[in-house]
């Protein structure tokens, strides 16, 4: 009877592991019913038999591919009169959804005065929501006369919330006698905060006696601090004969300083006899310079018997260079049977092109039956048009129980009106514990007004034990009055030991006073070995003096196999002269496969050389599916060619959920005929609670009939 079921039991664990579920189960269901049968020949005095009937149940009951036919296995035994001994127990805790329900058979167990044993209480420390509850199942098992193993203490090091209270158990382990093994220096070189403490824990592994493996070579790969320390450590696993797995290569094309570096990770890879799983895939997908290329990268683990799973086509729908390719991904996904998930929508809702297509994705989502999380709600505050309506978003994720996090309240701080309001955020984030980091203080440094306020944050942010970083010092150098204190702040963050990187370059070549000093910038990035990327070429057309040399850089980064993206064209169609050079740029842009964005048809309804003509684009861009914004309708009011026409944009405006700003309203009062005129636009300006700026009193100022 043991070696039938034995037989069976293997039989069944392969159908699991091929994915062949419902022939896993009937399998198993017809060994049951032969365990049965010969259950009820066993003489109850026959215990050996009893202990082996018993042994097969509990192989037949692990060897299930999933918790409900394990559980049903279980009906099945108890029926045949064979009682669950602790094994049967911790094989259905070890699997069970959630801790509730694990900790649920743990209360049968003992009220069936099953008793636990060691791995027992290691499935449930494993299986422990929090550190708290994981280290009182620990008290307990002591309590109980059961001794802790070395799985015991490798999971409590494993589910400690920190590298001090890790390695506190790593002591307590060694005073009892227990000594540590490869997992729990693994376990305690992954809990490091940072590469030089891996580093250590690595030597004190192997002044232990501990052989690494190649886990431990994958882990100090992936907290090496930059690609060449990464591959340093390569070198070094092959020169202990550890031969590299797909988790290595993985972690190498993530590594790659470009997605040539990662192309050539893949095919060192295949050349070892690794084979590339999905996660290679995806990698490659993200590192794609574009979405055409991500695109292929799918079709090429399709070719090698790869189905792409949600996270494969999350990793695509984010490579998507607008809204359109978005949703064309999202389809693709659907027609391969893969269900979007609550990353998708929330990318989705990230790329749609305006608030209220973002709300209506939330419908969508909602509709699906897939509930918003805190990263849904960030982008739609992220998304909010105003402040007043990136409140709203607050509120109603309060009211769904959907805590705000650290990105939330850095997302308010952002949408602030006023450098006030973002300071009475940071007090209101504090007040609900969530504390300040290194990001908080540098949106703070952004919305500083002037440099001298931003540098009093950087003390603010050392002195609560924060380390300014490269960004923290790009945010600086931002904020300085003139080019020359932008170069002067570039000499501060080295000599504070911090390296320029391509952002603070991109952010010189965007202050330079010239375009002849942004290309020296240009120059001398590369000379320090940046390759320049397409942010920094969108930026030096942006400075190019006219609309002939801006097509001369699109030219010249086009044959240098840079994709130019929207934002390339956009400028390229604001720097045009003149309207017909304009919608030259559209019809390039288009002709590389790209779509016009709000962006791109607010440019163009700028360059109009009438109102009618831009009414036109209007009616151009809506029927794209591209919803006009504020910016786009402050830029028809002031094309308006009477003040009655400008009103009337102002009602298309309203009628469309877009709330007008101080720009509309300072527009507005600028074509009002008379002063009176001016001024009741001033009272429905703070109605609205739009405060005027200084603009708005001067224009104002300026409409007094004795002026």
């Amino acid at each position: 009877m043991v070696a039938e079921t034995e037989a069976a039991s293997c039989f069944v664990y392969t159908l699991g592991q091929l994915g062949m579920l419902t022939e896993a189960t009937t399998t198993a269901q017809k060994a049951a019913d032969r365990l049965v049968e010969l259950s009820s020949k066993i003489d109850v005095k026959g215990k050996i038999e009893v202990q082996h009937n018993l042994a097969s149940w509990n192989k037949l009951i692990a060897s299930l591919p999933n918790y409900e036919s394990k559980v049903r296995m279980l009906e099945s035994m108890i029926a045949s009169k064979s009682a669950p001994d602790v094994v049967t127990y911790n094989n259905l805790m070890h699997n069970s959804p959630s801790y509730d329900i694990a900790r649920s058979w743990f209360q049968i167990m003992q009220t069936q005065s099953v008793g636990a044993n060691t791995i027992t209480y290691n499935t449930l420390i494993d299986r422990s929501p929090d550190y708290n509850t994981a280290k009182d199942f620990f008290e307990h098992m002591k309590s109980q006369g059961i001794h802790p193993d070395v799985v015991t203490y490798n999971t409590l090091i494993k589910r400690a919330p920190d590298y001090e209270a890790a390695k506190e158990w790593l002591k307590i382990m060694k005073s009892q006698g227990i000594w540590p093994g490869v997992v729990t220096y693994n376990t305690l070189i992954d809990k490091s905060p940072d590469y030089n403490i891996a580093r250590d824990s690595f030597e004190h592994m192997k002044s232990d006696g501990i052989q690494p493996d190649v886990v431990t070579y994958n882990t100090l790969i992936n907290k090496a601090p930059d690609y060449e320390s990464a591959k340093e450590w390569l070198k070094i696993m092959k020169s202990q004969v550890i031969w590299s797995s797909a988790i290595t290569y993985n972690t190498l094309i993530r590594k790659a300083p470009d997605y040539q570096a990662a192309k050539e990770w893949l095919e060192v890879m295949k050349s070892q006899g690794v084979l590339p799983n999905i996660v290679t895939y995806i990698t490659l997908i993200h590192k794609a310079p574009h979405y055409r290329a991500a695109k292929d990268w799918l079709d090429v683990m399709k070719s090698q018997g790869i189905q792409p799973d949600v996270f494969a086509f999350n990793t695509l729908i984010n490579k998507a260079p607008d809204y359109e390719a978005a949703k064309e991904g999202l389809e693709i996904m659907k027609s391969q049977g893969i269900q979007p998930d609550v990353v998708t929508y929330n990318t989705l809702i990230g790329k749609a092109p305006d608030y209220e297509d973002a709300k209506e994705r939330l419908k969508i989502m909602k509709s699906q039956g897939i509930q918003p999380n805190v990263v849904t709600y960030n982008t739609l505050i992220g998304r909010a048009p105003d402040y007043e309506s990136a409140k709203e978003w607050l509120k109603i994720m309060k009211s769904q129980g959907v805590l705000p996090d650290i990105v939330t309240y850095i997302t308010l701080i952002r949408k602030a009106p006023d450098y006030q309001a973002s300071k009475e955020w940071l007090e209101v984030m504090k007040s609900q514990g969530v504390l300040p980091d290194i990001v908080t203080y540098i949106t703070l440094i952004r919305k500083a007004p002037d440099c001298q306020a931003s540098k009093e944050w950087l003390e603010v942010m050392k002195s609560q034990g924060i380390q300014p970083d490269a960004v923290t010092y790009n945010a600086l150098m931002n904020k300085a009055p003139s080019y020359e204190a932008a170069k002067d702040q570039l000499e501060i963050m080295k000599s504070q030991g911090f390296q320029p990187n391509i952002v603070t370059y991109n952010k010189l070549i965007r202050r330079a006073p010239s375009y002849e000093a942004a290309k020296d910038q240009l120059e001398i990035m590369k000379s320090q070995g940046f390759q320049p990327n397409i942010v920094t070429y969108n930026k030096l057309i942006r400075r190019a003096p006219n609309y002939k040399a801006a097509k001369e850089v699109l030219e010249f980064i086009k044959s240098h196999t840079i994709q130019p993206d929207v934002t390339t064209y956009n400028i390229l169609i604001d720097k045009a002269p003149e309207y017909e050079a304009a919608k030259e740029g559209l019809e390039i842009m288009k002709s590389q496969g790209f779509h016009p964005d709000v962006v791109t048809y607010y440019k163009l309804i700028r360059k109009t050389p009438d109102y009618q003509a831009a009414k036109e684009w209007l009616e151009v861009m809506k029927s794209q599916g591209i919803q006009p914004d504020a910016v786009t309708f402050n830029i028809l009011i002031n094309k308006a060619p009477d003040y009655e026409s400008a009103k009337k944009g102002l009602e298309e405006m309203k009628s469309q959920s877009i709330r007008p700003d101080v720009i509309t309203f300072n527009t507005l009062i600028i074509k009002a005929p008379d002063y009176e005129a001016a001024k009741e636009w001033l009272e429905v300006m703070k109605s609205e609670a739009i405060q005027p700026d200084n603009f708005t009193h001067s224009i104002l100022k300026s409409k007094m009939p004795n002026v």
